[in-house]
């Protein structure tokens, strides 16, 4: 099973890949997570998700979108989201998270 460290404001804790670069990607199975949803979730992060085969929700602020295979979202910081198939019909995606931050800073340079 997949699971996000929350904080209490649902807020995740995003584990970077490198110490020294704030980026997440992952290849996972939405089936990882408890009925087929992930929690609902926001973050300091800008998020990039792409279905790489099945179909899913995806909901931001309310708002729920179709992802079919080949689709993805991107979702600004700070926005309450989650992924979920009503079907918990298999669905493969594929998930990058940058620092918001570090991307700001970098564009000053």
């Amino acid at each position: 099973m997949l699971s996000l460290e929350m904080r209490d404001d649902r807020s995740e804790k995003v584990r970077y890949d490198y110490t020294d670069y704030p980026i997440y990607i992952r290849r996972a199975l939405l089936s990882s997570y408890p009925g087929y949803a992930a929690p609902t979730h926001w973050h300091d992060d800008i998020e990039f998700i792409a279905v790489l085969s099945g179909e899913m929700q995806y909901n931001v602020n309310g708002e729920i979108v179709t992802l079919a295979e080949s689709e993805g979202i991107f979702v600004n910081a700070r926005q309450m989201h989650f992924g979920f198939s009503p079907g918990k019909k298999r669905v493969r995606f594929y998930l990058h998270s940058y620092s918001s931050t570090y991307i700001m800073c970098n564009l000053c340079l």
